[in-house]
């Protein structure tokens, strides 16, 4: 009997622990996240480069909890992008935040140094928008630095996301360092995000625009970079136009690098030049180039 009764107390104090968890995350409201935003006012044209000169240290934290519950918990569904082709895509960049501090370790010039660290997410401020709210979030962490765009209807509904600065490197309260770059973009004045990512010796370059139903849809797109050719029977045919029944140029056999681009979302890449020989120009579909790296 007693070790009943010490069942039923400890499944009524998780009932009670599950109760208040769930009655703190239900103080959080979407204005109260907004209203991080509203002390600063983003002024169009702007650029990612622009934005990292920002004092982030005067603009405020969002607190962890605050964040992934605006964000991610009341969410029915994830932001989404539309392709060129006017197709949505859940984006899965972006996601709970882990509330607990990490740990990092570094030479201060003298002795090895051994700190807990938190990451933080900065509330850099809002792009004037009559229908939607965009805002834009610096998150710096023990490796990288990335600032992310936004974009809620008036009512917290997360519409759309894009990513707008990325970099890896060690950074702390006392120092910052840069090793590579992969995100960097540009905010044009009519609200165009023009978005560049370079990695794995892939550049890709994207122009975004607001539609009229808050998703950032691509209104211009081009992919280049070094691929390897794939290919079951040994080759790819390399044909005149970017259609399967266009003429055959030449041959390239599997595993020969090329390096290629593709425009405005098309399945089909344009040879720039073949590793190894003086043949370029013509086309291979997608489906028999994998990244190159």
């Amino acid at each position: 009997m007693k070790k009943l009764n010490i069942a039923i107390i400890s499944l009524l104090m998780l009932v009670v622990l599950s109760v208040k968890a769930q009655n703190t995350t239900e103080t959080f409201t979407f204005k109260e996240f907004a209203d991080l935003f509203q002390k600063n006012k983003i002024e169009l044209p702007t650029s990612s480069d622009e934005l990292l000169k920002m004092d982030y240290s005067k603009y405020p934290i969002i607190d962890c909890e605050l964040y992934n519950y605006i964000v991610i918990r009341s969410q029915k569904e994830r932001a989404k992008r539309r392709t060129i082709l006017g197709e949505d895509f859940i984006v899965k960049t972006y996601g709970i935040d882990d509330c607990s501090p990490s740990s990092i370790s570094y030479n201060d010039g003298t002795k090895e140094v051994d700190e807990e660290f938190y990451a933080k997410k900065y509330a850099l401020g809002y792009i004037e928008n009559n229908k939607y709210n965009l805002f834009i979030v610096r998150y710096r962490s023990v490796t990288n630095t990335i600032m992310d765009l936004y974009v809620f209807d008036k009512d917290g509904v997360i519409l759309s996301f894009v990513s707008l600065y990325e970099d890896e490197g060690f950074n702390s309260e006392r120092k910052e360092r840069i090793d590579t770059v992969y995100i960097r973009s540009k905010i044009s004045n009519n609200g165009i995000v023009n978005f560049e990512e370079n990695r794995y010796g892939v550049n890709v370059k994207v122009d975004y625009q607001l539609m009229d139903d808050g998703v950032l849809k691509e209104i211009k797109k081009l992919i280049t970079g070094q691929y390897e050719v794939v290919d079951k029977d040994g080759y790819v045919n390399v044909r005149e136009r970017p259609d399967g029944k266009s003429k055959v140029l030449y041959t390239i056999e599997s595993g020969s690098v090329v390096k290629a681009s593709s425009e405005s979302g098309s399945k089909w890449f344009k040879v720039i030049s073949v590793e190894g020989n003086d043949k370029k120009g013509g086309y291979i579909h997608s489906s028999r180039l994998a990244n190159y790296w």
